[in-house]
């Protein structure tokens, strides 16, 4: 007697427990990666086909180098960086400066990383970074309440596993840090305390080009009291800047991060390899007018992120996510320095919105309306490795044109969303 098929409920286990347990798998995989580059020497410099690479954790830890050296007045001397850097990877050397225009305070930040070897600063950096983005977007999905238990865990190794995380382990990049911060503002927006989320607003803007997006929930809901909270906030951490780097590296940033965006000086910029609007237009050939373009962009996206923030009602955690979440996605497509590293941002607009955290059961939610948006995110991390195996510029159009797809999806489905509580009353 033929024994009967396992109906399309069980399948749909089997298959969801697969796909978790390769993402298991595939993290275990790039944490022992992580040990092979570093027992090979090839952690922070390594030389290809005769060009240098270098981790982008050299400038975080010159950085506190710097902070604690008699130099620390001339922090954006490029010369000064150069000569930090080359004594950090000696005797390797670069002829190009690899600029770091992060904000004074951002120098402070990482002073504690100055006083490990550079190995062990590392580890702490990538421990105290990724716990903290991954706490943070673990009380972010308490605090919706759409997943739960086991899901929960799987969604957190998922982003784990991405190709965005892994960039921001290899380079020892900020990314998991203002995840963290991010994520900690919109848990204060969203549960109506201004003041912290003032404050977790004002230690964000360590990435500027993020700044006017997060802020847009905050001018829109009119929250004087957590604009208030992030202005304070600013004048205090520059004000122990100006106090230790000197009052000029504080007033003439605006000109210092400018001059770092354009300058052919520099490398690490990269504007050709970026994921959002300008990479795709620097990569069709039109660099010369990728900067207009990008401005056009910018302005379309805020506005875009302002009316949805504006027309949604923030007095519970669930109504507000999708226009925080369609904001994210906005930010990554629109803001004018975007790398595959800053793609982690999408962690939150996924930790407030996702029910489910298996492709196979994105495409049998009741909710039609949320199927394609659940249905990207799931196949994200997959998806991203993909991407990041092609040739960059390939690469760089293809994640715009991905998250492009996940804010039409995200348009859809919120709009579901709102029509389906409207019904109910």
């Amino acid at each position: 007697m033929t024994p009967a098929l396992p109906n399309t409920k069980n399948w749909s286990k089997l298959l969801a427990f697969a796909y978790a347990s390769f993402l298991v798998l595939w993290l275990a995989s790039l944490i022992y990666l992580l040990t092979l580059l570093n027992g090979a020497g090839e952690l922070f410099y390594l030389t290809r086909e005769g060009k240098p690479y270098i981790s982008d954790f050299l400038n975080v830890y010159a950085a506190g180098k710097l902070t604690l050296s008699a130099d620390r007045t001339r922090i954006y001397d490029a010369l000064v960086q150069q000569t930090m850097v080359n004594q950090l990877i000696s005797p390797h050397k670069l002829d190009h400066t690899f600029f770091l225009q992060y904000p004074p305070y951002f120098f402070l930040a990482t002073t504690p990383l100055a006083f490990f070897p550079m190995s062990v600063a590392y580890a702490l950096w990538l421990l105290s970074t990724v716990a903290l983005g991954v706490g943070a977007l673990y009380l972010l999905i308490r605090l919706t309440a759409r997943l739960q238990g086991k899901a929960t865990w799987i969604f957190l190794v998922a982003v784990l596993a991405s190709a965005p995380a892994w960039r921001n382990l290899r380079l020892g990049q900020v990314s998991w840090l203002l995840v963290g911060l991010a994520a900690l503002y919109y848990h204060c927006l969203l549960r109506r305390k201004d003041i912290g989320a003032g404050v977790f607003l004002a230690l964000s803007s360590m990435k500027l080009q993020y700044l006017p997006f997060l802020a847009v929930p905050l001018l829109a809901g009119r929250r004087w009291q957590a604009i208030a909270s992030a202005a304070v906030t600013e004048l205090a951490v520059l004000g122990v800047s100006a106090l230790v780097f000197g009052l000029d590296n504080v007033i003439n940033y605006p000109r210092i991060i400018f001059s770092g965006e354009t300058s052919s000086q520099y490398i690490g910029v990269a504007q050709e390899r970026m994921v959002s609007l300008i990479g795709v237009v620097s990569a069709l050939g039109l660099k010369h007018a990728a900067g207009a373009v990008s401005v056009v962009g910018l302005i379309a996206g805020l506005i875009l992120s302002f009316v949805l923030c504006r027309s949604a009602s923030f007095q519970s955690p669930r109504q507000a996510a999708w226009p925080v979440a369609l904001t994210m996605v906005i930010a990554v497509l629109a803001s004018p320095h975007v790398h595959t590293h800053d793609l982690l941002l999408l962690s939150i607009a996924a930790a407030v919105t996702l029910q489910v955290v298996s492709p196979f059961d994105a495409w049998r939610l009741e909710q039609r309306h949320l199927r394609l948006w659940s249905g990207i995110f799931t196949i994200y991390p997959i998806v991203s490795w993909v991407l990041l195996f092609m040739q960059d510029m390939i690469a760089g159009v293809g994640f715009f044109v991905l998250n492009a797809a996940l804010l039409a999806a995200g348009l859809m489905a919120w709009r579901g969303e709102r029509a389906a509580v409207e019904k109910t009353l």
